[in-house]
């Protein structure tokens, strides 16, 4: 259920059965080059929407410049200001929950231009905060703070 696939395979045929042009693309225990051949086609990716946060697949789905649906956690996204404030406030996840969830993808379903548009923050963001050199920068002034270095 972290997943949410409970609520991802009926909400995809209910959307199909109403004329959406919509498809589903799973996979479980996918080597992670060829689940980034999916995403890299996909329009729209949508990861947990009951646990409150993020993962690798939504990182990779972000490098990629895809607009993605998530859940995000009130209180989590309030500790997560306080600790890093512009990555809290630049954080370009579509924030849904599985009662809001069917709304949101009409919403990106139906305004491509939307999905262009944080597709593109997407990959800004992702550049920024999640790319080899952006992680390099911050662990070698954490591990300098440990040595005492800085």
């Amino acid at each position: 259920n972290l997943k949410s696939t409970h609520i991802y395979l009926p909400l995809i045929k209910q959307l199909k059965a109403e004329g959406h042009p919509v498809e589903l693309i799973f996979f479980n225990d996918v080597p992670n080059k060829q689940l980034r051949f999916y995403q890299v086609q996909a329009d729209i990716v949508v990861d947990m929407l009951t646990y409150g946060f993020f993962g690798a697949n939504v990182r990779e789905a972000l490098m990629l410049g895809k607009p993605v649906v998530c859940y995000l956690r009130p209180e989590w996204v309030a500790d997560l200001a306080k600790e890093m404030p512009e990555y809290a406030a630049e954080l370009p996840i579509v924030n849904a929950t599985p009662a809001t969830v069917r709304d949101v993808l009409i919403d990106l379903i139906t305004h491509p231009e939307k999905r262009r548009e944080i597709g593109a923050r997407s990959r800004a963001f992702a550049v920024k905060w999640h790319s080899t050199e952006a992680g390099g920068a911050r662990f070698d002034r954490i591990y300098g703070e440990l040595l005492g270095r800085r």
